[in-house]
């Protein structure tokens, strides 16, 4: 009950924020930190010395909610979302491509945001879950493609 709550809260703020920051998104993704999350995560995700995820920091936030909370931000600017792919947490930037996700499938996402420099475009050393950016971009362009055919 009282996570319906909390959720119910944060949409309700978020919606009435004139701008979603980086920040907020990270301070309300730690809030739902789980150490028995994290146990369950290390223990299929490869992170350690010469794994496929090497460097990568995991909180323990169920990936359920790091997309609920993806698609509260959805209405998150380029800027900040950039902000979150630089994060060396695992989650956070799951979130940020989330984030990306939510807004390419978004009919109301307008022609001067597909337009935009590709934020996945920049990103040097890209490992796999970081790649998953470059679907944004994939996604605009079928979109585009499949409208214009129409």
């Amino acid at each position: 009950m009282a996570a319906k709550q909390r959720k119910g809260a944060q949409s309700k703020r978020h919606s009435e924020s004139t701008e979603l920051t980086a920040p907020q998104f990270v301070e309300e993704l730690m809030s739902m930190r789980s150490a028995a999350e994290l146990k369950k995560i290390q223990r299929y995700f490869k992170s350690g010395e010469g794994e496929y995820g090497e460097g990568d920091e995991l909180i323990g936030v169920r990936m359920g909610h790091v997309f609920s909370l993806a698609k509260q931000f959805q209405e998150m600017p380029p800027a900040e979302i950039e902000k979150l792919l630089e994060s060396p947490i695992h989650e956070v930037r799951t979130g940020a491509v989330s984030i990306m996700d939510f807004q390419a499938r978004n009919p109301k996402t307008t022609a001067k945001r597909k337009n935009e420099p590709r934020l996945a475009k920049r990103r040097p050393g890209l490992n796999a879950d970081r790649c998953v950016a470059a679907s944004f971009e994939v996604h605009l362009d079928r979109r585009d493609t499949f409208i214009s055919k129409e």
